[in-house]
């Protein structure tokens, strides 16, 4: 079998070392030595709670072929002729310098995704579009990061044509840094809300980190939700700037300039009535899947075909086919007592749990509701604000019962208290597992449960 990756391109991409020979090349990069690494590099990265160098001999003794690492040990002399050892001042900038020359090297388009909310779904669904016209990779997981942006590019393979990357971010010039190794075609924020809040310290903050990605591709095609207040600010700017019309494409459940333009019907347990237009092609279509906000995360993927040269003609009859399956974001789960729980157990914060409330206050149901959940993170002094601002709006939407597990209670009862909240609460700083039974069992058919952890 060819090699993915030669040891000479390895060597050159990194500006390393090589301090022994070894096999010429190797089929994959790993960054865990547990795995089996037959045929991989191993990247000895250092972070604040773990130091890859530990496990270097592990690494050898599980087979690896070529080790990158920034620690040199003579002891590494006995391998000469079996390992490849790498030696390079900086392990994680090695990685990003390889998976920048394996973009160059492969000529791929790349899609850039981030945003407060909806990354990974709309990288999901955009996923199954692009499969079937063609050779897609995706970012595995939440792979979003300064290490895994290089590795999910460097699991691209060289005939791959289209890859779609999550880009993270948590303090200000992280995304900008992502740009620079990824370099993307297309990029999009699907929203700007209040995560990481605590971190960056004002939503104008987060905004202009989002904006990186823009602002680092004056060359790319730029997609825009207009349905967000700060995401529309952006587009506007832009506008304002002089940037190309023909290399922004726009969508909207509202706004009747958008190039897509999708709204759905009534909210049922069984799926979405999807009905607008792909630029000037009207279309009308269900997809089985739970909740509105998947209404945004579908426009966000029909634009990214759009981007691609995809044509609506081509892109509703992918859209109809989308299958839903992603544990824990919206997820319907029906119970044997003929309740369910709908689970939202992805990325609490003030956005996506305004939008888990108002789906259950739309659903029409045959029984009760109740509502369970648990400390929105990454929010610093914004947390209690937060916390009450919930409790308000969940108090207000005909709930029979609320169980709150964390360590903002005081403004969850107060925010609960404002709403004029008459039913059952329940509060605990932490969540017993034996709590899930008792809920359980307090189920009739046709309550419906919403969890959002």
């Amino acid at each position: 079998m060819k090699n993915k990756f030669a040891l000479d391109f390895i060597v050159q991409a990194t500006h390393g070392e090589l301090k022994t020979q070894g096999p010429e090349g190797v089929q994959r990069i790993e960054t865990d030595s547990r795995r089996p690494l037959k045929g991989a590099l191993f990247v000895a990265l250092k972070g604040e709670n773990f130091d890859g160098h530990q496990f270097v001999s592990a690494a050898i003794e599980s087979g690896a072929d070529a080790i990158l690492t920034h620690q040199w040990d003579e002891k590494y002399l006995q391998h000469q002729g079996k390992v490849a050892i790498v030696l390079v001042s900086d392990t994680l900038r090695a990685l990003q310098d390889l998976a920048q020359a394996w973009r160059r090297e492969c000529g791929f388009k790349v899609v850039g995704i981030t945003g407060s909310n909806g990354k990974t779904t709309t990288k999901e669904l955009a996923s199954q579009i692009l499969k079937e016209e063609f050779r897609v990779s995706a970012s595995p997981g939440s792979f979003n990061n300064h290490w895994g942006v290089p590795l999910s590019l460097l699991q691209a393979e060289a005939n791959t044509e289209v890859v779609l990357q999550e880009m993270g971010m948590n303090h200000s010039g992280e995304i900008r840094r992502l740009c620079e190794i990824a370099t993307p075609d297309v990029t999009l924020v699907t929203m700007v809300g209040r995560a990481h809040i605590g971190e960056l310290g004002s939503i104008e903050a987060i905004q202009m980190a989002k904006n990186e990605i823009y602002e680092s591709t004056p060359n790319g095609i730029h997609i825009y939700n207009l349905d967000n207040e700060f995401t529309l600010e952006l587009y506007e700017r832009e506008g304002v700037k002089g940037f190309p019309k023909d290399r922004q494409i726009t969508f909207s459940s509202f706004n009747p300039e958008a190039d897509v333009l999708l709204r759905a019907g009534t909210l049922m347990k069984s799926g979405l009535q999807i009905s607008g237009r792909l630029k000037d092609f009207e279309v009308d279509f269900k997809v089985r899947a739970f909740g509105r906000q998947v209404v945004s995360n579908l426009s966000a993927a029909a634009s990214i075909g759009l981007a691609l040269g995809l044509t609506p003609e081509v892109l509703v009859k992918h859209l109809k086919d989308l299958k839903f399956e992603s544990w824990g974001r919206n997820q319907w789960i029906p119970l044997a007592t003929g309740s369910a729980v709908i689970f939202d157990g992805y990325n609490a914060n003030p956005e996506s749990m305004r939008m888990l409330l108002k789906n259950l206050f739309e659903l029409e149901t045959e029984g009760k509701k109740y509502f369970i959940f648990s400390d929105m993170k990454e929010l610093g002094e914004w947390g209690d604000d937060a916390h009450q601002e919930a409790a308000e709006l969940a108090g207000q939407i005909g709930l029979s019962k609320i169980w709150y597990f964390g360590s903002h209670m005081g403004a969850v009862k107060a925010g609960l208290k404002n709403s004029g909240f008459h039913g059952e609460a329940v509060f605990s700083n932490d969540f017993d597992p034996k709590i899930a039974q008792q809920i359980q069992a307090e189920l009739s058919s046709g309550d419906v449960v919403a969890l959002k952890a």
